[in-house]
């Protein structure tokens, strides 16, 4: 799913853009209520100025129960990021 494109958005797999997930969570989309799992490539984009406000508000508004992978080569600060996705959604402590 993107802006421009969607095909086969009943499907047990989905795969969307950011911006797309997002705004499903903020319209309260029933798709997002059956989320299990969120994988999130090149992460790293959340320092994006431009776009890791969309990246940062994704991952708040994340219900707690969701599962995630997060992918990157060059996030600079795992360790912080990972302590930060543990405080926000009350998971494990490293």
């Amino acid at each position: 799913m993107t802006g421009d494109v969607t095909l086969n958005p009943s499907a047990s797999c989905l795969i969307m853009t950011t911006e797309i997930l997002r705004s499903m969570l903020y319209r309260g989309s029933e798709i997002t209520r059956e989320v299990a799992w969120v994988i999130f490539d090149e992460i790293h984009y959340l320092r994006d100025k431009e776009r890791g406000v969309i990246w940062e508000e994704t991952i708040i508004l994340l219900p707690d129960n969701v599962h995630y992978v997060f992918l990157s080569a060059t996030i600079p600060n795992a360790k912080q990021f990972a302590e930060w996705i543990s405080f926000l959604h009350n998971q494990v402590k490293f």
